[in-house]
C-alpha cells in the first residue's frame, strides 16, 4: 500500500532498503531448527541476545469479499521471491475494511513494536 505522493517503489529498491516484520519462536534445539527451516541461521546474528530461533512472517489478512471493496487503493509494484523456508506465518491479523487496514499501516513500526515483532531485511528473506 503506497500512501505517499512520491514515485512508486520498485522491487529492487525494496530488496536493498526495506524490512519485513517477523516473529521469532523458540523451543527446538539448533539442529532441529535448521532442519525445519533451512537458512534461518543467517538471521540469528541480527539478534544475538535472542539465541537460536525459527522465523515467521507477520501477515495481515483480508477476506475476499472485503478486499473487493478497496482493492483499487493498492498498486502492485512487483513480486518478491520469498525463500520457501521463510514463507510460514509467525503471526496473523485480519482487517475487514480499508479504514482498519490503513490504521494498522499508518504507524506500522509502532503497531509491530506493541506485539514485540522485529525487523528483518528483505534481502535476507528473498531470493534475488
Amino acid at each position: 500500500m503506497n500512501t505517499s505522493t512520491a514515485a512508486s517503489p520498485t522491487v529492487s529498491s525494496n530488496l536493498s532498503d526495506t524490512f519485513f516484520y517477523g516473529n521469532r519462536r523458540w523451543g527446538y534445539d539448533r539442529e532441529t531448527i535448521i532442519e525445519l527451516q533451512p537458512g534461518v541461521e543467517t538471521l540469528w546474528p541480527l539478534f544475538p541476545s535472542d539465541g537460536e530461533f525459527s522465523f515467521g512472517l507477520v501477515q495481515e489478512g483480508v477476506d475476499h469479499k472485503s478486499f473487493l471493496t478497496f482493492k483499487d487503493k493498492f498498486e502492485r509494484v512487483g513480486k518478491l521471491k520469498i525463500k520457501d523456508s521463510f514463507k510460514k506465518p509467525g503471526a496473523t491479523g485480519g482487517s475487514g475494511s480499508f479504514d482498519r487496514f490503513e490504521s494498522i499501516f499508518e504507524d506500522y513500526d509502532k503497531e509491530q513494536q506493541i506485539f514485540g515483532y522485529k525487523k528483518f531485511p528483505v534481502k535476507l528473506l528473498c531470493d534475488r
